[in-house]
């Protein structure tokens, strides 16, 4: 069973990586180190309400977000993402725009 502190480092690594931040980038949204947050994600540090307002306002998501269970789901969406991201990365923009359309596309159908 996860600790509180891990369900919080899950949250802030979830919402870390929807950002598509590195923990070093986040670290310095924050003035804390990538350590820190590494350590934080993982569960092993217990940071202070005041180090979670800082992270949360980085992440532009509101303090409670970061005590909410991440969902598979969630997850699954996030890995989705990134690995689209990696797709458009690799193509020019006409190709990038393109791939982009498609997958509007696709959620607007799916969501009806």
């Amino acid at each position: 069973m996860e600790n509180p502190y891990q369900m919080v480092g899950k949250r802030v690594r979830f919402f870390r990586e929807q950002d598509g931040l590195t923990q070093a980038e986040l670290a310095e949204k924050t003035g804390l180190s990538d350590n820190f947050i590494g350590l934080i994600e993982r569960g092993i540090k217990h940071p202070t309400l005041e180090t979670l307002d800082k992270i949360a306002h980085a992440l532009e998501v509101d303090l409670s977000e970061l005590f909410q269970p991440v969902t598979n789901g969630q997850e699954n969406s996030v890995k989705a993402l990134a690995e689209l991201k990696r797709i458009l990365n690799k193509k020019n923009f006409k190709d990038g725009k393109l791939l982009l359309a498609l997958y509007k596309t696709i959620c607007e159908h799916n969501v009806s």
